[in-house]
């Protein structure tokens, strides 16, 4: 009538190798979490070192030392990616100081305010839900 009941018998060293393993899983996690801004920067260095790599060959190739050519390949491109920088920054400073994009932006571009000295600025939280209030009954006449 009634089926017999299963007793499932655990030695002591399965139960200690189990403990064992999910000890190790959780300190390598814990390693892993705790040092995770290290290992992004590790990461973010070794693709710049890949991407660097051909240039800084190129230059090495023509009589430059390793150092001198990598300090000067990353030069140059810091210098170029600072001048693309700086000119996207002000392409899309004019546009939205003379509005191209307020509509686009679905009334979020009332949030950024121009500064006589070229700056745009975040205005302060504490005004957004009056700046976005305006910017809606305007766009809705």
């Amino acid at each position: 009538m009634h089926a017999p009941q299963r007793v499932v018998l655990f030695r002591p060293r399965t139960v200690l190798q189990v403990a064992g393993v999910l000890l190790g899983i959780a300190l390598a996690l814990w390693i892993v979490w705790v040092s995770i801004r290290v290992l992004t920067w590790v990461f973010v260095a070794l693709f710049l070192a890949l991407a660097l790599e051909p240039g800084v060959r190129f230059l090495q190739q023509h009589g430059m030392q390793r150092r001198g050519a990598a300090v000067a390949w990353w030069v140059g491109l810091t210098s170029v990616q600072a001048d693309f920088g700086a000119r996207l920054a002000d392409r899309i400073k004019g546009d939205l100081v003379q509005g191209r994009y307020a509509r686009a932006l679905g009334g979020l571009a009332c949030l950024l305010r121009y500064h006589p000295r070229g700056l745009a600025a975040m205005a302060a939280p504490r005004e957004w839900p009056k700046l976005v209030a305006r910017r809606w009954r305007t766009a809705a006449r």
